[in-house]
Order: C-alpha cells, then sequence, then structure tokens
C-alpha cells in the first residue's frame, strides 16, 4: 500500500493549552477521521492512525508552531488538508501550514534545533512609563528592561534540551518578582 507523509503546523492557544499530549493526539485523529482524510493506520490488533508528534508541549504552555507528522493512503494536495481539518477544529487549534514530505525525510524529534518562547508578563509599557523615577523600585527598572515580553531561545545539544519553559519562568519570577502571564512556544528552529 502507498503512504504519503505530510508535516502539519497548528496552533495550540487558550484555553487548549491545558489539553495535555495524550488528548491532544486523539483530538487530532478523531478530527482526521471526520474530515474523512484517507489515513494509514499501524497495523497490529489495535490499529491506530499514524500520527508522530514533536516533544510535547508542557502544559498552560500556549504555541503558535506545534508540529506532527501523518501518512495518508491517498497524495492529496496540502491545501485540501489544511482546509478539511480546520473545519473539524475550532480557530486556537488552526492548521497554519500543511508540507508534504519524502517517507525518508528524518522525524520531527531529529530535525528540530531549537525552540523560541515568548514569557507574556501582566503589566504594560505605558503603566510603567506613568510612573515618577521616585515611585520606580529596583525592581521596576529592571522590569522596564525586559517590556512587555522576553524572548528565550533554547538550543537542543545532543538531544537533551539546555533548559525549560517551565524553568526559566521560576527564574524569571525569582530575579523580577512576577511571574509570565503567559507562555507562547513563538518558532521552532530547522
Amino acid at each position: 500500500m502507498d503512504r504519503f507523509r505530510y508535516r502539519v503546523k497548528h496552533q495550540k492557544m487558550a484555553p487548549f493549552h491545558f489539553i495535555s499530549q495524550l488528548d491532544l493526539n486523539r483530538l487530532w485523529g478523531r478530527a482526521l477521521r471526520r474530515a474523512g482524510l484517507p489515513i494509514a493506520y499501524s497495523q497490529g490488533f489495535n490499529p491506530r492512525p499514524l500520527l508522530s508528534f514533536g516533544p510535547a508541549l508542557p502544559l498552560g504552555v500556549e504555541s503558535r508552531a506545534e508540529y506532527w507528522d501523518v501518512f495518508l493512503t491517498q497524495k492529496l494536495s496540502p491545501e485540501e488538508i489544511s482546509n478539511a481539518l480546520n473545519k473539524e477544529v475550532l480557530p486556537e487549534l488552526k492548521i497554519e501550514e500543511v508540507s508534504s514530505l519524502l517517507l525518508s525525510f528524518p522525524s520531527i524529534n531529529q530535525s528540530i534545533k531549537g525552540v523560541r518562547y515568548s514569557y507574556y508578563f501582566p503589566y504594560s509599557i505605558k503603566e510603567r512609563a506613568n510612573l515618577s523615577p521616585g515611585e520606580k523600585g529596583v525592581e521596576e527598572e529592571k522590569r522596564e528592561r525586559v517590556g512587555e515580553f522576553l524572548v528565550v531561545l533554547f538550543l537542543f545539544k545532543e538531544e537533551k534540551i539546555l533548559y525549560s519553559p517551565g524553568k526559566w519562568a521560576e527564574i524569571l519570577e525569582k530575579e523580577w518578582g512576577e511571574d509570565p502571564a503567559r507562555i507562547v512556544k513563538e518558532q521552532v528552529l530547522w
């Protein structure tokens, strides 16, 4: 049987940032079936859709760049797949891009070189700008250098990530005395 491989990029925005990776796997399997796409299944007693996800996103972290691979039994255009799946899911899980891949192309986990996250804080630049210099404490001045959000790039080295987004949130909370209101995975580096 012929198989065709596609890489799907989608969003995972609030409130879906509280869905676990296992539940997300089931969600996309069901969306593929509802969309009527010709999914390839594993062999054996309990066949499952052939889906392969990238590294699991920590619970509570939003994403504009989640990736997974799917194998289909029929060649379709990326637009057909994208349109069919977007009809089956809410806008917070919107498919951004679908790419056709060779079967021999490296997996997502083998291809990823790094990830870029943004940490959004619950205060605004305007609020800080209205404070007089005497009202600004040392911590407030540190925050002003950060702005409304901080971008952190995590690079992978020999299959181990140097830091996790949750660990950085703890570091930022200790350094600036305030937790980020949101953490968003913005980009995957290939």
